[in-house]
């Protein structure tokens, strides 16, 4: 297994939180605690940091496949 590259986690999770906002207050996907909320939930912020590292793998597999271009 490899280290844990904190670099690396954070070039994850820092595009795939901004796509999972800014989708979120485009209205493009509904995540209601997102714009409702003043305050995230321990839950809701669980939430987001899996959707943002989702997303952000996503992210990196398709500037990943334009590469190769």
């Amino acid at each position: 297994m490899r280290d844990f590259d904190f670099y690396e986690f954070v070039g994850i999770l820092i595009p795939g939180a901004t796509l999972v906002f800014g989708a979120a207050l485009l209205n493009l996907v509904d995540l209601p605690f997102v714009r409702t909320k003043e305050s995230l939930s321990f839950g809701d912020l669980g939430a987001t940091v899996v959707l943002s590292y989702v997303a952000g793998h996503l992210i990196q597999g398709i500037g990943n496949w334009f590469e190769t271009f």
